[in-house]
């Protein structure tokens, strides 16, 4: 509608455009406000607040979670495994060879498995609005977490599935594990256009040490069930790169 509108020319018409488009950015961000406003009531209340539910739950009528008991006994499985000392790629491979899928009928991948057994409500703590959901720069976020003083966390706000004990046992556990903070400081000039010639899913960068980093197939790296082979990352963008150079040969400025 806005590109068919005529405004016409001159100083008018550049007043009455401005006028309806600060307009409708205020709509806009009104609605957006007075719907977090109706999410926060919800979750204040301890009610399901859209989305999907969180595996091992269900929502009733009310908007209340209930569990789901055939979900949960996954969950508990998962909490206990690691307690025992199992890794992510041992309950991953142990669901999927079992033939044990998840809710939407896929195979298991060890980045859920990481966020399972992060999340408090499964020990019965409600939460929202804990992640920022795009940066500053319009990117979509992955895992930041927003300020204390924003998230709603509301203990015995529904079920337990695990225990507060076995839940904190196991975040110990997961902080023993860590080996310091992961330093992201190469760059993978490939990235998002090299795909698995098996599985077809994309290859993105790993490093292994300071001095070696490779492409990985995305699956493989999470679900384990490809079997293609890493690619060291100098070997394959210098195989791009001289690719580039042939093709730029080939170019004949003058005609284009």
């Amino acid at each position: 509608i806005a590109v068919a509108e005529d405004f016409g020319d001159g100083p008018v018409a550049v007043l009455i455009e401005s006028i309806l488009e600060g307009f409708a950015e205020y709509q806009s961000l009104d609605l957006a406000t007075e719907t977090m406003k109706g999410l926060m009531v919800n979750a204040k209340h301890c009610k399901f607040t859209g989305g999907r539910a969180l595996y091992g739950y269900r929502v009733n009528e009310k908007k209340e979670y209930e569990i789901n008991q055939q979900e949960a006994e996954i969950v508990r499985f998962v909490f206990d495994k690691i307690a025992a000392g199992w890794s992510y790629a041992d309950i991953v491979n142990y669901l999927n060879d079992k033939g044990i899928r998840k809710r939407n009928g896929k195979k298991w991948g060890r980045n859920i498995i990481f966020d399972m057994v992060r999340n408090e409500r499964y020990m019965g703590v409600f939460t929202f609005n804990q992640y920022v959901k795009r940066l500053p720069n319009g990117k979509r976020a992955s895992r930041v977490r927003k300020n204390e003083s924003e998230i709603i966390r509301i203990p015995g706000g529904m079920p337990a599935i695990v225990t507060e004990e076995t839940f904190k046992k196991v975040q110990a556990i997961l902080s023993s594990r860590k080996i310091g903070p992961i330093r992201r400081n190469n760059f993978y000039l490939l990235t998002g256009f090299i795909f698995c010639g098996l599985c077809g899913s994309a290859y993105t960068g790993s490093k292994a040490s300071p001095k070696h980093a490779y492409y990985v197939c995305s699956r493989k790296k999470n679900i384990m069930d490809c079997s293609n082979q890493h690619v060291p990352q100098k070997d394959i963008e210098a195989l791009a790169v001289l690719n580039v150079e042939e093709l730029v040969k080939n170019i004949d400025l003058e005609e284009t």
